[in-house]
């Protein structure tokens, strides 16, 4: 059986995420901590090669 691999990433931290402010669907850019969080995550996920994404809007 092929082995499977999922990865569950949450976006990157914001102001409001600091603030424990709730965004819902509010378009919030990332702060300097979250374009970091961003750019480790994408260096750990570019070892693998991913059949799809999926993402919230």
């Amino acid at each position: 059986m092929p082995l499977t691999t999922f990865a569950l990433i949450r976006h990157g931290q914001t102001n409001w995420n600091a603030q424990r402010r709730l965004q819902g669907s509010t378009d919030i850019p990332l702060n300097d901590v979250g374009r970091g969080q961003a750019q480790d995550a994408a260096a750990a996920l570019a070892g693998y090669e991913w059949a799809f994404v999926v993402s919230s809007p």
